[in-house]
């Protein structure tokens, strides 16, 4: 596993990125609990890039984390039922998870440059030319939800081992969960 620069703010950022999406007002089980489900997504998400990609970057990590912060927020049922509607809703929501990131690592103090690295990933921009750009597409509504799909799969089959959850430095994570996109079927709605 890559070395976290300073794992205090990393941390920090993670915590800060869990507690907002604890204000989620879908519960969704993890295990015998039912938790908040932006919560559940970014734990999941998080795990599922540390057996994929254990030696992601640090601003891998935290993209991956906050992509879907506060998503409840913007719901899908504002806008049309047209494939434009869905991309407008889509281009919305990765502005507004991108934005609330930014505040965030600011306030646990990452420098400019990486705010702006960890919200290009969350925007999906740069995809071509940035090393980091296909593992930060982890979990996401375009298609690129391999990962996830996996942790469905194997809960659907029963599967699943302890992993870490490098959502948080030496914080214990167990993987095999089903992805909360394709669960709800947020690719096929349109």
């Amino acid at each position: 596993m890559r070395p976290i620069d300073d794992p205090a703010r990393f941390n920090a950022a993670v915590a800060a990125f869990d507690a907002a999406n604890s204000a989620d007002p879908n519960r969704e089980r993890d295990g015998r609990l039912a938790e908040p489900g932006a919560l559940v997504y970014a734990r999941r998400m998080s795990r599922m890039l540390a057996r994929f990609a254990p030696d992601a970057s640090e601003a891998v990590r935290l993209a991956v984390r906050c992509q879907h912060i506060r998503r409840w927020e913007i719901p899908r049922a504002e806008y049309p039922k047209t494939p434009e509607g869905y991309r407008a809703w889509r281009k919305r929501l990765m502005d507004f998870h991108a934005e609330i990131a930014g505040r965030i690592l600011e306030a646990v103090g990452y420098e400019a440059e990486a705010v702006a690295h960890v919200q290009a990933l969350v925007r999906k921009e740069r995809i071509k030319h940035d090393p980091d750009a296909p593992l930060a597409r982890l979990g996401g509504d375009d298609g690129a939800e391999e990962p996830g799909a996996v942790g469905g799969v194997e809960q659907q089959l029963g599967g699943g081992r302890e992993v870490p959850d490098h959502g948080v430095v030496g914080s214990p994570g167990t993987a095999g969960q089903a992805s909360r996109g394709a669960r709800h079927g947020n690719r096929a709605e349109i």
